[in-house]
């Protein structure tokens, strides 16, 4: 694995990116940094996304990659790696937006619930199951949705990973008879319902289901509080 796909994580905010200092021609944005004193020069690209780093030796201008090869903590090369690490480690932290999960719908959801007071986002798994993402409401930490990624073969369809969102419900049957939702994954078919999330169904569908998924785990409480949800 690359250094970078190790250090990258996210989306790249093209206003953060410029206001840091890179600058755009044509659709890539490059920035160049002195590396170890102004030994080495790193020059660091984004083009669709994609996030590319080399190093130049800045007397003979001739790309250096031996960093690359992790030579222990003692050689020379191993102290331009982290260098070069701790360059990218600055810019994801200034410029990227963090991304939790794979679809753009999935994460438009955590920033919906990051706006709550009474519900967090949390990743109690370790292994395979690492990248499920959980709902829970803040009192009872009570769990009322969660995203995780499959492939929908799972779900009875052709093969293709996607994420999707399992969530509380009391209209379990009513939902089913709309084809976009289908049987709970992984979970109670009679308390729970699992929709895929490519935006087959509105943020503000899902966000009002959630909603109702909320107040089923909210201590003394039965019918969602209204809240304001985020349009997009």
């Amino acid at each position: 694995m690359q250094i970078e796909e190790t250090i990258i994580k996210g989306a790249p905010n093209r206003n953060r990116l410029i206001e840091y200092g890179f600058k755009e021609n044509e659709g890539t944005l490059t920035y160049e940094a002195p590396v170890m004193g102004g030994d080495f020069e790193a020059l660091i690209t984004i083009t669709d996304n994609r996030l590319e780093g080399h190093l130049y030796d800045t007397a003979t201008k001739e790309e250096y990659t031996n960093f690359r090869l992790d030579s222990g903590a003692n050689g020379y090369s191993h102290k331009l790696r982290v260098a070069y690490i701790a360059l990218l480690s600055d810019i994801v932290a200034k410029c990227f937006d963090k991304r939790y999960f794979h679809s753009p719908q999935a994460n438009r959801l955590v920033e919906w619930l990051s706006q709550l007071a009474d519900a967090y986002l949390d990743f109690p798994f370790t292994g395979p199951s690492e990248k499920v993402g959980v709902f829970r409401e803040k009192r009872t930490a009570k769990w009322f949705a969660f995203i995780m990624p499959i492939d929908q073969t799972k779900l009875g369809k052709e093969s293709k990973q996607v994420d999707v969102i399992d969530f509380k419900s009391d209209r379990v049957d009513e939902l089913l008879a709309d084809p976009r939702f289908y049987p709970a994954y992984h979970m109670n078919k009679k308390k729970w319902i699992t929709a895929i999330l490519d935006d087959s169904l509105s943020d503000d569908e899902l966000i009002a289901l959630l909603n109702e998924g909320l107040s089923l785990v909210r201590p003394g409480l039965r019918t969602a509080d209204p809240v304001t949800a985020g349009k997009h």
